[in-house]
């Protein structure tokens, strides 16, 4: 009971700084859930034990709700439902350690191995604002990469089951395509799903608000929903549905325009028909490949859908079009699925004597590759791989309007590669221990060589090779690699290989996209990999050597000290919930609401500079220039390398009748490519500098 009451204290915190209702209703659950254990369990054993098993098979579902959740709240990119979500695990985890009779009952080597990485990796993470001196920053990477920890521990202290993992997979893919379906209604049927001009422009983004993002999760989903439909292993329904589902997500995937995802779902699908080579390929293929390739062809021939304006009343009457024929795809696909079935259950019978098991197949993978090597020079593919080469490197403009179909058939970077020098060039600098989490933003303001806005490096490795060093990129390649080794064992221990060749074939395409893009920071996209993983880390059941219990004193100082683990969380989230409001209150003008809240929100995290940024702005407007430049000076303190706080500094120094040269000068030094950074030592030194400050601050600009 103490346990439960201290849990649903913590959810009561969360709930009463956040104003949410769903964390006070969880808090409330918490507490009825402890007291019904309470009463019930010296009475009825058998209950409680019936109750865990159903626990834990609800768990396995648990992903998919995450995934939804994240993906309506902007891909889980800012900080406030990471936090949640972090303190939903933690209070999870903390729960497990006191209830269950062997809280690490699937641990064994691998899974201590991936979980002990990950965890380094997090306190190397909190750790670097010690040299970052940008303690903000370091606590919101912390706070994801600790859900991502949560995460891989609590699915790996359940002993490892293929059905579970099985219900796992199909709630995932079952989420995926909620979340496509609901982009793709937006895109297709405005007038039925309408949202925010800002989202609705250009590519497909809503729900998770980042093209490339959606798209991902799209080719993530096709790749499961193609196992659920090839494998025989799965139930007739599961089969007819996952073949279903693959036209929504083909045509999700294609609005999306993301080139990187579309090529990753390729590689995908490959991979998953190599490593399964399941008895059903042969009848899912028949229900999904011209099903999808019709949908996705209507969809290209759609092109007033692929403009800036998908929204006019042309466009809106070809996206009717479209999902007429999406609807009519899906039934045709469900209905060959269906027709194919008998397909299933004769190749299943068919197996090759032992004596042919072994250089039969080898034949066939010998055959395959010289088919394609063949193949691949027959079509010139050296030449084509060259020049394509040469497009990527030096195409660092790629087209993001007008008619989007055209960037499908463009090789070039994007501005990538300068992205990954200037990142490569600061992991030189310290090559041990990096720049400090959060911090690339800043590097790149600093040695940006053009004048493009981003906040991340577009490549997961090569960001934490700058942020964290070497030490960072050796702990998270353990790790990554750790779950990597548990889907291939999957694929050769299990007695069923399908669900881990899924995995694994998902897992690839996400590796190869978290480089050329900031998966990581979208958790929507990147949580399923430590759920799943967790649960691939653990041992079965079966290998299970003896019980693992741990004494009563140990496991309530585990329980309580998880559940204290959450506090950091749950108080970055209130603390971001006020900030919000505050910046709602000065954009209508309200400063008196916005400094009151800014102050609630530095009452939680006193380190966050951004609400002192707000507080110093408010006082410059009401004249209060000492109370401006002490907030903006104490911002920069929490945020020494961030050119903006330096930038405000020179203005309110400015408004102020002071010398703001060199402050401007030390602006510009840290962004000498932004405009207004650079012109502001020249701009602040003229007769009229005061005057001009004090129209820029009123302007909030």
């Amino acid at each position: 009971m103490l346990v439960l009451v201290i849990a649903a204290l913590v959810f009561a915190l969360v709930a009463i700084g956040t104003e949410r209702a769903l964390a006070a209703g969880l808090a409330a659950a918490a507490v009825l859930f402890g007291l019904a254990l309470f009463l019930v369990a010296d009475r009825y054993e058998s209950s409680t034990e019936a109750l865990a098993d159903a626990g834990e098979r609800a768990i396995a579902l648990a992903p998919a709700v995450l995934l939804v959740f994240f993906s309506f709240n902007g891909g889980g990119y800012s900080p406030a439902p990471v936090a949640f979500a972090t303190v939903l695990l933690a209070l999870a985890l903390g729960l497990r350690l006191w209830f269950a009779s062997e809280p690490f009952a699937g641990f064994g080597p691998l899974a201590a191995v991936g979980a002990a990485a990950l965890l380094l990796y997090t306190g190397w993470t909190a750790l670097s604002s010690q040299w970052s001196h940008a303690p903000e920053r370091a606590v919101v990477e912390t706070d994801r990469t600790l859900l991502y920890l949560l995460a891989l521990v609590l699915f790996a202290s359940f002993t490892r089951s293929t059905d579970r993992i099985r219900l796992m997979l199909g709630g995932l893919a079952a989420a995926t395509v909620v979340v496509c379906l609901i982009g793709l209604i937006t895109r297709t049927m405005p007038d039925v799903w309408p949202i925010g001009p800002d989202l609705q422009q250009g590519r497909l983004s809503y729900p998770l608000t980042y093209w490339n993002a959606l798209g991902l999760l799209a080719a993530l989903g096709f790749v499961l929903c193609l196992h659920l439909a090839c494998s025989e292993r799965e139930s007739r329904v599961v089969r007819v549905l996952g073949a279903a589902a693959t036209p929504i997500l083909g045509s999700a995937l294609y609005f999306t325009f993301s080139r990187g995802a579309i090529a990753v779902a390729i590689l995908g699908i490959v991979a998953y028909v190599l490593l399964s080579r399941p008895r059903g390929l042969i009848g899912g293929l028949l229900a999904v490949a011209p099903a999808t390739a019709i949908a996705v062809m209507t969809a290209y021939d759609a092109d007033l859908l692929a403009s800036d304006f998908p929204t006019t009343a042309a466009a809106t009457s070809q996206g009717h079009h479209v999902a007429r024929v999406v609807v009519a795809c899906v039934l045709g696909a469900a209905l060959v699925r269906a027709l194919a079935l008998p397909l299933d259950t004769a190749l299943s019978r068919v197996h090759l004597p032992a004596r042919m098991r072994v250089w039969v197949p080898a034949t066939a993978w010998a055959v395959g590759a010289f088919a394609v090597v063949a193949l691949f020079f027959g079509l010139h593919g050296p030449r084509e791989v060259s020049h394509n080469y040469d497009r990527f490197v030096h195409g660092n403009a790629v087209v993001i309007s007008g008619d989007l179909r055209s960037r499908l058939g463009d090789p070039g970077n994007n501005r990538r590669i300068d992205q990954w020098k200037v990142a490569w060039k600061g992991y030189q600098q310290d090559s041990f221990r990096g720049h400090g989490a959060g911090t690339y933003v800043n590097l790149w303001n600093q040695r940006r060589p053009v004048t493009f806005e981003i906040k991340d490096a577009h490549s997961l490795y090569v960001e934490v090779m700058d942020e964290l060093g070497l030490v960072g990129v050796v702990l998270l390649v353990l790790a990554l690699a750790s779950i990597l080794i548990a889907f291939v064992r999957g694929i050769w221990r299990a007695r069923d290989r399908y669900p881990y060749a899924a995995l694994t074939a998902a897992m690839l395409a996400w590796l190869i996209r978290a480089g050329l893009d900031w998966d990581w920071e979208m958790p929507a996209i990147t949580l399923w990999l430590f759920c799943a993983g967790g649960a691939a880390l653990a041992v079965s059941a079966r290998h299970k050597t003896r019980p693992l219990r741990l004494a009563t004193p140990f496991r309530l100082g585990l329980s309580l000290g998880c559940i204290a683990l959450a506090l950091v969380p749950a108080a970055v989230a209130v603390s971001q919930h006020r900030f919000d409001d505050a910046q709602t209150a000065f954009s209508r003008g309200d400063c008196t609401a916005a400094e009151r809240e800014a102050r609630r929100s530095l009452d939680v995290v006193g380190f966050d500079p951004e609400p002192r940024q707000l507080i110093a702005y408010c006082a410059a407007r009401r004249g209060d220039f000492g109370r401006a430049l002490s907030e903006i000076r104490h911002a920069i303190r929490d945020d020494p390398d961030y050119w903006r706080y330096r930038y405000d500094l020179a203005l309110f120094l400015a408004a102020a009748g002071h010398d703001a040269v060199p402050t401007a000068r030390d602006a510009a030094t840290l962004n000498p490519r932004d405009p207004m950074a650079a012109a502001a030592p020249q701009v602040l030194a003229g007769p009229n500098a005061g005057l001009l400050a004090r129209q820029q601050l009123s302007s909030g600009q």
